[in-house]
């Protein structure tokens, strides 16, 4: 059983997470993405 440390308990996804999501979810669908993030 994975534990989580209390400070990250109910956080919301970075911005970055939900872009790759969402970018994820529309080329999936056969929506062409163009990822223009330059990582870290």
């Amino acid at each position: 059983m994975m534990r989580l440390n209390l400070t990250s308990r109910g956080r919301q996804k970075s911005a970055t997470v939900a872009l790759n999501e969402q970018s994820d979810r529309l080329r999936q669908s056969g929506t062409r993405v163009y990822r223009l993030g330059l990582g870290q």
